[in-house]
């Protein structure tokens, strides 16, 4: 093969290799713009989201239009059974952005996911979470209660009464919202509003008599309070 040969196929690697370079030193602006369209939105400020979340019961008009002038689901005194270790650590409430059906935001709640290994005290900012009247929603529910027990994927997978259950009046494994010292919340609607009349720290949990075998989650998100 001539010199002259091996000299046009060198420069044409070269040229090759030139055009790669520019192709992919164009495409990082291109690469960098699509990393940061995917980063999702900072969430607004905690204070903020409190405070647009904080609704009166009396102002509370969007609310009494969906629930009437008290909460959807009953609430009763607290009874419990005596003896059970049920209280497990304080969860932190975060900030969720809320979208409609086509993924765009349209505001915010507070949101944490609960283990199905006890009743739990809500924190907000590091404080108990004091409420008197609120709406949720009690969403990813998938937990068991031991082994031999099925799936639950439902709010209230029975509708039956046990003996011994930690919440004496509500359905065995049902997830109970639980105002401590005032009472707790019954009901099956997986979307719903409470109203304790009175104000305490606000507890969620499923309804056992013995949680150290449970396994699963659910999510309860806040969408307004008082």
């Amino acid at each position: 093969m001539s010199e002259n040969h091996h000299a046009d196929r060198r420069e044409i690697l070269l040229a090759t290799a030139g055009i790669g370079g520019l192709v992919a030193a164009a495409a990082i602006p291109q690469l960098a713009r699509a990393g940061q369209e995917k980063r999702p939105p900072e969430p607004p400020p905690l204070p903020d989201v409190i405070e647009k979340l904080s609704v009166p019961p009396t102002k509370d008009k969007r609310l009494e239009r969906l629930y009437g002038p008290r909460g959807a689901s009953p609430i009763v005194r607290e009874r419990l059974t005596d003896g059970l270790t049920v209280i497990g650590r304080p969860i932190e409430l975060t900030i969720r952005e809320l979208t409609d059906g086509r993924g765009r935001g349209i505001g915010h709640a507070l949101s944490a996911t609960i283990p199905a290994d006890g009743v739990f005290p809500l924190m907000l900012d590091g404080r108990p979470f004091v409420v008197s009247r609120f709406s949720c929603s009690f969403d990813h529910i998938s937990w068991v209660a031991g082994g031999g027990w099925p799936l639950y994927t439902t709010r209230c997978p029975t509708h039956e009464y046990a003996p011994g259950m930690f919440f004496r009046d509500a359905y065995e494994h049902q997830i109970v919202p639980w105002v401590k010292g005032v009472g707790y919340g019954l009901g099956c609607d997986n979307r719903t509003v409470y109203d304790f009349g009175k104000p305490g720290h606000l507890h969620v949990g499923v309804n056992d008599d013995q949680y150290g075998d449970n396994q699963g989650t659910f999510d309860i998100t806040v969408y307004n309070f008082s």
